[in-house]
């Protein structure tokens, strides 16, 4: 039996299976005008990077600041495919929550993976967080088949 278990760890081992990959890193210190127009990002409804539609110089912003506007979404990808499995996944994010003084706004933010680039469902904003909407309640965002994202 002890034999069978060297075997089968071995067989592990040799394969490949079970060997380390090289760590990558996706890094932004800060964002431009160029992070979202050709890019490493891709910035879709309202959202904006650098100083575009009136975002901050070296921050992304989410749902612009222009007054008047409600029921807004903005969603930031990263461009390029990253290899998920087999290997662990880490991330550490940096927010910083900005709003004018005696303006309530926003419903949240959600942190998400997924296997395509396809815009906010329309009807997405608010509570639904740009992820869902009253017809889709959830389905679809499964990826299947694929080990990167």
């Amino acid at each position: 039996m002890e034999i069978l278990v060297l075997l089968v760890i071995w067989g592990l081992l040799s394969h490949g299976g079970l060997s380390l990959l090289d760590p990558i890193t996706i890094s932004f210190p800060t964002f431009s005008e160029g992070t979202c127009r050709g890019g490493e990002l891709s910035c879709m409804g309202n959202a904006s990077s650098g100083s575009s539609n009136g975002s901050v110089l070296g921050y992304v912003d989410l749902t612009t600041a222009e007054p008047g506007l409600s029921e807004r979404v903005g969603r930031v990808l990263y461009k390029r495919p990253v290899m998920l499995w087999p290997c662990n996944f880490v991330t550490t994010f940096t927010v910083s929550l900005a709003c004018p003084e005696n303006v309530v706004r926003g419903e949240g933010m959600a942190f998400i993976m997924v296997a395509n680039d396809r815009p906010s469902p329309e009807g997405s904003s608010g509570a639904y967080l740009g992820l869902f909407n009253k017809t889709t309640q959830g389905r679809g965002l499964v990826g299947r088949g694929s080990c990167f994202l």
